[in-house]
């Protein structure tokens, strides 16, 4: 399937969606190629299709109009790359359950439209960023089990959408912050094991 993705470069350059959710037969290694070639897509979903190595930043950097990046359930590995902070119009980005490792890059505050962040459930690092409460529209903010370490930032606070905030089974420290408390639709804090 990723082969005809990637050989029918016509097709692929004016695809708005490209959904492989739950494909069995996109099995094997990250699509950068295949990715590269789909730069007017809204959406691109590869949600549990077995896909393996690194998530490469120079995939996904032309993809200007991308508004959701599903990723999750696979087995990709490597650091989150920077390069995703550079998607203006990006409101989802699901990386949840794989095997990426290192830090939560700073980069994703500079996406103006963020709703949702889901990287729960990867091996990810340091400290929450608190260059998140940037994200003025995010409403979903999903970084439990992993190995994040500080406390939770009280920059969320600055965040008047969110509505959930799942941090839990993470070595975080500290109390909760109480400018959480000024986002009035807060209906989810999960913190159990931090």
């Amino acid at each position: 399937l990723l082969a005809a993705l990637a050989a029918d470069a016509r097709r692929a350059a004016s695809a708005k969606v490209v959904s492989f959710r739950g494909c069995g037969g996109v099995d094997g290694a990250f699509p950068a190629d295949a990715l590269k070639k789909c730069e007017h897509a809204r959406e691109i979903d590869f949600t549990r299709c077995a896909l393996a190595g690194a998530l490469v930043g120079a995939s996904v950097r032309r993809l200007r109009a991308l508004t959701a990046l599903r990723l999750a359930g696979n087995r990709l590995t490597g650091k989150v790359p920077n390069e995703l902070g550079m998607l203006p119009a990006l409101e989802e980005l699901e990386l949840d359950t794989n095997a990426l490792r290192g830090r939560i890059p700073d980069t994703l505050s500079g996406l103006p439209r963020l709703r949702r962040l889901a990287l729960s459930r990867n091996q990810l690092t340091g400290p929450i960023p608190h260059t998140l409460g940037r994200c003025a529209e995010l409403r979903e903010l999903h970084v439990h089990a992993n190995r994040l370490t500080g406390i939770i930032p009280k920059e969320l606070g600055r965040c008047p959408e969110l509505r959930e905030l799942r941090a839990g089974h993470n070595p975080l420290s500290g109390l909760v912050p109480s400018q959480l408390g000024r986002c009035e639709h807060l209906r989810e804090l999960t913190l159990e094991h931090a």
